[in-house]
Formats: structure tokens, sequence, C-alpha cells
């Protein structure tokens, strides 16, 4: 099974959110700025040269030493996750990989969250993790391949 590592693109949109507010001052326009670079870096096969040279542009425009600091430490973000390859979320979309962690944080929720934080609840670790273990399998739909595994069938 092949994987793909990722920034959270969910994460990698609040760091140009960011960035917008560092070179304009107007929030609707800085707002416009940042979806518009958000969308660039989504649906663009060459969406992060795109957004990275856009920032270095906004970067060299800056009046603001402090801004253009900051600035500066958004690219090299965005510039190492590209080097990386963890910015091809045109790719990993229409190959059908999740371009976010939503789906991870969701069942952490209902998995965690629901079964282990109830009221009155007390667990060690390893009858938590127990509970988990079968919750997880049973969720997953692999609960009888888990039981399987179990007693050794």
């Amino acid at each position: 099974m092949e994987s793909r590592q990722l920034l959270d693109f969910c994460h990698g949109a609040k760091y140009l959110f960011d960035a917008s507010k560092l070179v304009e001052d107007d929030e609707g326009i800085a707002r416009a700025m940042a979806e518009s670079w958000r969308s660039t870096l989504r649906h663009r096969k060459d969406g992060p040269e795109v957004v990275i040279r856009a920032l270095r542009y906004q970067r060299e425009a800056c009046a603001s030493e402090t801004r253009s600091e900051e600035l500066d430490t958004i690219i090299d973000l965005f510039a190492e996750h590209r080097r990386e390859g963890r910015l091809a979320y045109k790719n990993a979309a229409n190959d059908a990989y999740p371009i976010g962690t939503g789906n991870t944080e969701a069942a952490a929720k209902t998995i965690v969250n629901v079964r282990m934080k109830r009221a009155g609840a007390r667990y060690t670790s390893h009858g938590g993790q127990t509970i988990l273990n079968f919750r997880a399998a049973l969720l997953s739909g692999r609960f009888h391949a888990t039981m399987g595994e179990i007693i050794g069938r």
C-alpha cells in the first residue's frame, strides 16, 4: 500500500492567512489574498511554486522589517515542505488521497472521546488500550479478523 506525506492542508491554509495579514492591513483584502493563494495551492499542480513566489514578492515589498522576518519564516516552512514533496495537494486529491487530517481527527473523536471520556469512566492504561483496540476493530469492520488473530485462527 502506497502512502504519501502531506502538510495538512488546513494548517497550510492557516499559514497563508497569517501571511496575508502581514502584508495587508485591510482584513477583507487580506482574506481575499489568502483565499487566492489557498485555491492556487490546492488546485494547481504548480501551486506550491506559484504561492512561494507570491510570498517572496510580498516579502520584498514589505516595509516592516519585523513583518518581513515573519514572512521569511512562513516562506521557509513552505519551501521546506515543497522540497520534501509535502505540498502536492493536486496530485493527492486526483489520486483520492486525503489532503487533511479531518478524517483522522473525526476518528479520534469517535473512537477515543466518545468511549473513553464518559462520565465516571476510569481505565488503567492496559484496560483503556484494550477497549480502544476492540472499538477500532469494530468500527473499521475488522472485528472478526481481529478476533481471529487474538484466538489464533
